[in-house]
């Protein structure tokens, strides 16, 4: 049997789908449209030299073989023709399916059923509890892998870490200005499984979480009005240490309140009792992670040169008024 052959299988498969799902309600569900799907395709074949593979995994990629071609069975309630698709990882990808398809039953609306060659409806990648794809039965533009500029038979032969990276190159082409990708980013540490407040944290760890951030974000010296300036600490705190931030973890009445003393330049009082904490996150905050926030190709390791290279992005942030480089870390 070769394509054609089997794509009209597929077409006669959708008219027979298509009027059993409008006859009968208990096919709304997933598990009983598979089934269906799998006795349609059954009942086309049995005449013909094809089998279609009975004893597949429930969590087999594709869910249906049929002699070379796999089949796909994705349903929603709604009256749409999208849904979540299988891991990108595809680790248990039936060897045999040489050609993969969807059929897509819609059941919200008026009832109706498509079938699609998968790499024509994959259209994007959605992360729940691991990266996954998207079907669209009505995609208009360029399919995933176009974008990405890969075909599907050749991402499909990728290893997990390869696909990885270019589902990162691609995710970051959506990033707006001060976005950063988190889950789907190459992590050198553990996430915390649990998120907690900012508030809730001792002092010291306030002051620690505090100095770190700074150190990795120095356009929060912009002046008070500079939209998302805080955006990158907050991404940091969450990504990295689980914290929940708001921006009065720099701009409360109590935040700089060195020895209890209030007054003096607010921006200062910011730093003024951070400024070691920051000097020993210079030394021990890893490279990669500077690289990324700072937006460098390459970052010292020496804490005097790193410390140098934010003095001078600092600058760069700040209102014309005043220059950090002139009034901070002058007691280092």
């Amino acid at each position: 049997m070769n394509q054609t052959e089997f794509e009209s299988i597929l077409t006669h498969a959708t008219r027979i789908l298509r009027e059993r799902i409008r006859s009968n309600a208990q096919y709304k569900d997933p598990a009983a449209f598979e089934d269906l799907v799998r006795t349609v395709l059954s009942e086309l074949t049995a005449n013909v030299a094809i089998s279609v593979k009975k004893d597949m995994h429930a969590h087999a990629f594709p869910d249906i073989a049929v002699n070379g071609y796999g089949v796909e069975v994705k349903s929603t309630r709604q009256d749409s023709w999208r849904a979540t698709a299988n891991s990108i990882l595809e680790t248990m990808r039936e060897e045999s399916a040489r050609e993969i398809y969807v059929i897509f039953g819609k059941m919200g609306g008026r009832p109706d059923v498509r079938w699609s060659k998968y790499e024509d409806c994959v259209y994007h990648v959605r992360i729940s509890h691991a990266p996954r794809f998207c079907v669209e039965m009505n995609n208009e533009e360029k399919s995933l892998f176009s974008k990405i500029g890969i075909s599907y038979e050749e991402f499909s032969a990728l290893n997990p870490e390869e696909k990885m990276a270019r589902v990162r190159q691609y995710a970051r082409t959506l990033l707006g200005p001060g976005e950063r990708l988190w889950w789907l980013e190459e992590k050198d540490h553990a996430i915390e499984m649990h998120i907690r407040r900012f508030s809730d944290l001792e002092p010291a760890e306030k002051i620690k979480m505090r100095a770190e951030a700074a150190v990795l974000c120095p356009q929060i010296v912009a002046p008070s009005r500079t939209p998302h300036k805080y955006d990158a600490a907050f991404h940091f705190l969450i990504s990295h240490h689980g914290i929940l931030a708001a921006r009065d973890m720099f701009t409360a009445g109590s935040v700089g309140m060195k020895d209890g003393m209030r007054g003096g330049s607010h921006i200062k009082r910011q730093f003024a009792d951070i400024e070691r904490q920051m000097v020993e996150a210079f030394k021990y905050l890893p490279s990669s992670l500077l690289k990324e926030y700072w937006e460098k190709p390459a970052v010292p390791m020496h804490w005097a040169k790193r410390l140098a290279i934010w003095m001078d992005l600092a600058d760069k942030h700040a209102c014309k008024k005043w220059r950090p480089s002139k009034v901070l870390f002058k007691d280092i």
